[in-house]
């Protein structure tokens, strides 16, 4: 049942459990020793995310977003925690990624912009078969 899920929906629930587990772990070992620093920790749940992907069938090239997706924000939060940084700088950021992305959850095909020369070649090599029109 999970393999039908979309692409995004399953990395999206491989990062889910790959927290849990994390944060369980995290809370396991700031009872009993010394816990460990944020950075091994965002670490371990890339490597637990990459598994878990795996073994849902994610494409290979899950890999290394699932592996550096919470280490490559570790030094945003860093920076943004240190430097005194406005939130909203980060709601602009992500509400521009979203609107040119948005359709890659729908359709899984990001953004792309294709000029008249784009059109008219494509129109060219897909009409040498039978008549194609662009709606």
């Amino acid at each position: 049942m999970l393999k039908t899920l979309r692409p995004s929906l399953r990395a999206l629930l491989v990062h889910f459990i790959a927290l849990a587990v994390v944060f369980g772990y995290h809370y396991y070992l700031s009872e009993q020793y010394q816990p460990a620093n944020i950075f091994t920790l965002t670490l371990v749940e890339g490597l637990i995310a990459v598994i878990l992907g795996m073994l849902l069938g994610l494409r290979a090239w899950w890999i290394p977003i699932n592996l550096l997706f919470f280490p490559l924000l570790y030094p945003v939060l860093y920076i943004g925690l240190n430097y005194s940084i406005n939130p909203l700088w980060y709601l602009a950021i992500f509400s521009t990624l979203w609107l040119l992305n948005w359709n890659a959850f729908t359709e899984q095909v990001p953004l792309y912009l294709s000029g008249k020369k784009t059109i008219n070649a494509l129109a060219n090599q897909l009409g040498k078969n039978k008549p194609f029109t662009f709606a």
